[in-house]
């Protein structure tokens, strides 16, 4: 222990380069690329994602993108849109208004559009 009472880790030696907001569909790719290395606690989220993941991550990450450019979503709420992927304008309107933001019907629909017919 250090004089601050925080306990000093030196076997974690990796090196945080960026840190930045992924989808799940991301974070697959990401904990895909060396399976032999993952912890229990990894390896039992990459199951998850296998089963919940619907998007390539090149697609997930353009969706995310237009609808914090066209749709003036925050990034947050873009991502788990794109996570969640709704199926419905209807489903959109719920999961918005769980993050108390109201939107107008016109942009719920730019926003189903941009999910389901790019």
């Amino acid at each position: 222990m250090n004089t601050l009472g925080l306990l000093r880790v030196d076997f974690f030696m990796a090196k945080i380069e960026r840190v930045s907001k992924i989808t799940m569909h991301e974070a697959k790719e990401l904990l895909s690329k060396d399976q032999a290395e993952l912890d229990d606690l990894q390896r039992r989220t990459l199951e998850y994602l296998n089963a919940f993941s619907k998007l390539q991550p090149e697609k997930a990450r353009f969706f995310v993108n237009r609808l914090v450019n066209e749709a003036s979503l925050d990034e947050d709420i873009a991502i788990q849109l794109v996570n969640i992927y709704p199926d419905t304008v209807e489903e959109i309107r719920t999961y918005l208004v769980s993050w108390k933001k109201l939107v107008t019907t016109e942009t719920l629909e730019k926003i189903y559009n941009i999910l389901h017919k790019a």
